[in-house]
């Protein structure tokens, strides 16, 4: 992880992961695009803290995966 990652607990980071614009890769807007990727890239980055904390970046992305090509329900979102 890098050294310039805050470290945060697993409920700031759930609140981190449940806020984030999993969506912006669909923006027209630049801004909303830049500011998406970037906090995407963050939210990576943190997962790398705990097993736990990775394991709860994992399950975000598998519950928001829209491009997911399986006809199966999404994986709920992690609690």
């Amino acid at each position: 992880m890098s050294d310039n990652t805050k470290q945060i607990s697993l409920k700031e980071y759930w609140n981190a992961l449940n806020t984030h614009d999993w969506f912006y890769s669909f923006s027209d807007d630049q801004r909303a695009w830049k500011k998406g990727s970037t906090n995407g890239e963050i939210l990576k980055e943190v997962s790398k803290q705990s097993p736990a904390h990775q394991e709860l970046y994992e399950g975000f992305v598998a519950h928001h995966n829209i491009y997911s090509e399986t006809t199966s329900p999404k994986p709920p979102c992690p609690q």
